[in-house]
């Protein structure tokens, strides 16, 4: 990683951390206090490419409350667009809640029961659960026959389509979308992409038996409002980031979603269960990259999963994590994913890659 990457991704680091009250005062202004008018301007970059920009701001307010003195080559105008930003993060999400409410009541009108997925109940893990930008609601339906729960997005766009006059698309391999007040929506009737993996089914099967178990109920967002359970969590979040780290990238804003996730649940997940599906998918070395990273990084000593010991898969993961670069081409991406893919699989490169290849045939044939 070169010098200024470095540098710049410790300073990040260590906003983040005051952010979170982990880390002392005096050492974030030893990284931070010696940085250039373009060096912030590039943090400014970095921490929103991140979507922890948010955090960042809350810790530079910190910093110059305590004396404006203290980051002096840190303009008036960058200042100002962190705090704007953060400000319209924070916007967003009580937008985004408050639509979360309506469309609660909007199903309850046909009884159907709404589960909040991915940005939404993430939030909820934060300190300040505003700070988490997300850009999209994410939700699972399905109602109860004879105390049964049985899936129901269809039911639920044609409550979209018939009380709202809003025109459903299903243009994905697992959701349908729709756009309301503004909001677009992702109402899901499958959980991961599974044409993307060769055990992508079994997994898809693994999440479905898991998702409506104990889930937890959210009065605030409405009566058949819900998160899912903690063990859900555990197995749909790493999933959900391997896919992200193998076919895209990671952002420090995922990391910290897991991170914050099992700080504050982590307790109540069926770990033995858990630990044995990694297993057996193979995400096992992948999830214990991570904790020696929370560790490393953000000073979060996991209980729970082991810490990984290779030392060379730790700094080429964080470099890949930091760097968060979009691939050229798909097919790069692809190419470039195979030592990524054998930290998250126990599946062959090749089968998977087979196997995504023939479900976009699949896709033309039939489109």
């Amino acid at each position: 990683m070169p010098e200024t990457t470095q540098n710049l991704s410790q300073a990040l680091v260590s906003l983040i951390r005051l952010s979170l009250h982990t880390a002392e005062e005096s050492d974030v202004l030893s990284e931070v206090s010696l940085l250039t008018e373009q060096q912030w301007e590039q943090l400014f970059v970095l921490s929103s490419r991140h979507n922890v920009a948010s955090l960042v701001s809350e810790a530079i307010s910190y910093l110059l409350q305590q004396g404006e003195d203290r980051l002096p080559r840190l303009s008036l105008p960058l200042q100002y667009r962190w705090a704007v930003m953060q400000q319209r993060t924070v916007e967003r999400y009580e937008i985004r809640t408050d639509i979360a409410r309506r469309l609660s009541a909007l199903y309850a009108q046909d009884n159907l029961q709404v589960v909040f997925l991915k940005g939404l109940s993430l939030s909820s893990y934060y300190p300040h659960p505003e700070w988490r930008d997300f850009s999209d609601l994410d939700i699972y339906l399905f109602r109860l026959c004879d105390g049964h729960p049985v899936p129901a997005w269809v039911e639920g766009d044609e409550c979209v389509k018939s009380r709202l006059g809003i025109q459903v698309h299903r243009d994905t391999y697992h959701h349908t979308t729709f756009d309301y007040e503004g909001v677009h929506i992702e109402n899901h009737f499958d959980l991961i992409s599974q044409h993307i993996m060769y055990r992508g089914r079994s997994y898809e099967r693994l999440l479905k038996e898991t998702l409506l178990k104990d889930l937890v109920s959210v009065p605030a967002l409405g009566v058949n409002a819900w998160y899912a359970s903690p063990t859900f969590q555990a197995l749909f979040l790493i999933r959900h980031l391997a896919i992200h780290f193998t076919r895209e990238h990671v952002s420090l804003r995922q990391l910290l979603d897991w991170m914050f996730f099992l700080q504050h649940e982590g307790n109540r997940v069926e770990w033995e269960s858990v630990l044995l599906q990694y297993r057996t998918y193979g995400l096992l070395p992948f999830v214990e990259i991570l904790s020696s990273l929370m560790e490393r990084h953000f000073g979060y000593h996991c209980p729970y999963i082991t810490a990984s010991n290779s030392s060379s898969d730790i700094s080429r993961v964080w470099k890949e994590i930091i760097s968060s670069r979009p691939y050229a081409n798909r097919y790069q991406k692809y190419i470039s994913s195979r030592w990524k893919h054998a930290l998250c699989s126990n599946t062959p490169w090749m089968l998977d890659m087979s196997y995504l290849a023939m479900s976009k045939v699949r896709k033309i044939v039939t489109s």
